[in-house]
């Protein structure tokens, strides 16, 4: 009789703990998911997104065309798109055509387009979702090359060895305004093509850089990489940064 109670009792206290592991059951299955909503949402704040298409502006990009843009077509084109994807991130994005490549002894420097992108951090949502834009059209946009520079990246942030030879120059003490790279080879072009150094044999405005001069040197690969970057003069606004983009002799420049 003893026995038959006991079992009674044994099974009732089962009876009775169901509810309780079912409730424990379903608090360790609330709480493993919401966990891995957790992670799913912080994963997905670290995954980059194609900002292109997150970009009405930018739509455009992807469509297929009957003929081929030009560099500056493709350049003009890309201004709204680089507006729209701005506005959607901490980017401070532009587009100009500029040299992606630069010149070797076997080749010219390679033409294409230069996306900027500000002081942007490149650990920035907005920078890893134009890099990854980028990656699926394999740095590619409407038929043209893509160079993604950051403004720490900026040639102009490299002293070209034209520096020393504007430096070294006689020049009167008068200053000069300097606002365009046509200001800079009328102030200052002589002193840069008469280096025998550097052996520049012609000077010419940047397409679509205001401050900008391509150069055509006979110097080998040596001196066209010692030439591309910033040749900073004094102006009549003050310090003025000019960035030379250099050719090799056997390439022809662009009109």
């Amino acid at each position: 009789m003893v026995m038959k109670k006991l079992l009674s009792a044994l099974l009732a206290s089962a009876f009775l703990s169901v509810p309780a592991f079912s409730a424990t059951l379903e608090d360790l299955a609330r709480t493993d998911l919401s966990f891995a909503l957790t992670v799913r949402e912080t994963v997905a704040a670290y995954q980059a997104g194609d900002a292109f298409r997150q970009a009405p502006e930018c739509a455009f990009l992807d469509y297929k065309y009957f003929r081929r843009f030009t560099l500056a077509e493709a350049v003009a084109m890309l201004q709204p798109c680089a507006e729209g994807v701005s506005r959607r991130s901490a980017l401070s994005l532009k587009a100009e055509l500029g040299v992606v490549r630069t010149a070797t002894e076997s080749e010219g420097p390679l033409m294409g387009i230069v996306l900027r992108t500000g002081d942007a951090s490149i650990a920035s949502q907005g920078m890893r979702d134009l890099n990854y834009s980028l990656r699926q059209r394999n740095f590619e946009l409407l038929g043209h090359p893509v160079l993604l520079r950051r403004a720490s990246d900026e040639a102009a942030g490299r002293k070209s060895a034209a520096q020393d030879a504007v430096d070294s120059c006689m020049l009167t003490t008068v200053l000069r305004k300097i606002e365009s790279g046509a200001d800079f080879i009328k102030a200052y072009g002589k002193c840069i093509t008469s280096s025998e150094v550097l052996k520049v044999k012609e000077l010419r405005p940047a397409p679509n850089r205001e401050l900008g001069v391509v150069a055509l040197t006979a110097g080998g690969d040596m001196v066209v990489q010692s030439l591309n970057g910033g040749v900073t003069v004094a102006s009549e606004t003050g310090p003025v940064t000019v960035l030379i983009i250099a050719y090799p002799e056997t390439f022809s420049l662009p009109k």
